[in-house]
């Protein structure tokens, strides 16, 4: 009986200590919050609405929102300059893919899958060099949609180069060598935006 109070007494300290120390005090209090996990930088009592898992341990949110702040330094205007470099050469990558799939028959789709892997490669480390290196904490998502945005114009822009017609064709956006190309290209650009090294 005795072990059984002494813990109990115990859990009680852990967790005001808890309440005492966590940041996001209003969700913290919650009665049947029994975690009890340790952050691996403060050494602070962690509760389920605030930890973080990382390779090393836990951590607090705020704690590991400081620690990514030293590696997304980049601005609105790297934004922009990661945009402006992305969405032409994509779109260029992307007219490439579709005037090399129509020669290539059945092995089009592997010609795409290796054209856009190869481009979203080479595409990114141009952008990253012209931002000084500098990514923000949207980076990726900016470059992923200057992809999509290339890969929906595409068969507008391939129909016009080919024909001389300006039409926008829904139907000529779900092209299997397309879809390939800009998605190994986005998912290139991705990987590149997200290294920290």
């Amino acid at each position: 009986m005795n072990d059984t109070s002494l813990n109990k007494s115990s859990y009680d300290s852990l967790e005001e200590e808890r309440l005492a120390t966590c940041p996001i005090k209003p969700r913290c209090k919650h009665p049947d919050d029994e975690m009890m996990l340790r952050s691996i930088r403060s050494d602070r009592l962690l509760c389920s609405y605030c930890y973080v898992h990382t390779p090393t341990g836990y951590m607090g949110k705020e704690e590991a929102k400081a620690s990514d702040d030293r590696f997304f330094t980049g601005t609105s205007r790297d934004y922009l300059i990661t945009a402006g470099i992305i969405f032409p050469a994509a779109l260029i990558v992307c007219i490439i893919t579709l005037f090399v799939a129509g020669f290539g028959g059945f092995f089009s789709w592997m010609i795409a899958i290796f054209i856009g892997t190869a481009a979203g490669s080479y595409i990114a480390t141009l952008a990253r060099q012209a931002t000084g290196r500098r990514v923000g904490r949207q980076s990726a998502t900016v470059a992923i949609i200057a992809v999509a945005l290339a890969a929906i114009l595409t068969p507008t822009v391939y129909i016009f180069l080919r024909f001389g017609v300006l039409t926008f064709n829904v139907e000529a956006i779900i092209n299997i060598p397309l879809i390939l190309c800009a998605g190994t290209m986005g998912a290139a650009i991705y990987n590149r935006f997200m290294r920290r090294i």
